[in-house]
């Protein structure tokens, strides 16, 4: 049972880091996410195809933020 401990310890030293990235990603990115799905629309003239185009692109985004 010692190891349910150290994953505990884990999770908590994660907690930090997870809450700062997804503070960052809603401050910077957030507010273009309505923006960048209304493009890929535009380009699609599907919401369903829009949503496939921009997803990848939060992703990555999030990815690089991550990064820093």
């Amino acid at each position: 049972m010692e190891w349910i401990g150290k994953m505990n310890e884990d999770l908590e030293s994660l907690g930090s880091p997870l809450r700062d990235l997804e503070r960052e990603f809603k401050e910077k990115i957030e507010p273009y996410r309505s923006s960048l799905w209304r493009y890929c629309r535009t380009l699609t003239r599907s919401p369903w195809d829009a949503e496939d185009y921009a997803s990848p692109c939060v992703f990555l985004i999030a990815k690089a933020l991550s990064a820093y």
